[in-house]
């Protein structure tokens, strides 16, 4: 019984530790992306365009005005 429990915790940390390797390798590859980004371009380089562009599905400012 002891050693049936005792297999099970070393499994659950197993399987945690796979977990946290996974997670590490996540952070490091995107780390890695955005030092490349930033060393091709600078700080503008690591600006997220998408923000910054307006929404193609944006409402023309008179339908605005006549709802308000």
């Amino acid at each position: 019984m002891k050693r049936k429990k005792r297999m099970k915790a070393i499994e659950k940390e197993v399987l945690r530790n796979r977990k946290r390797s996974y997670c590490l390798e996540y952070m490091i590859a995107h780390s890695v992306h955005y030092l490349n980004r930033y060393d091709e371009g600078g700080l503008d380089a690591l600006i997220n365009r998408r923000l910054v562009q307006i929404s193609h599905r944006r409402a023309p400012v008179n339908e605005v005005m006549w709802l308000i």
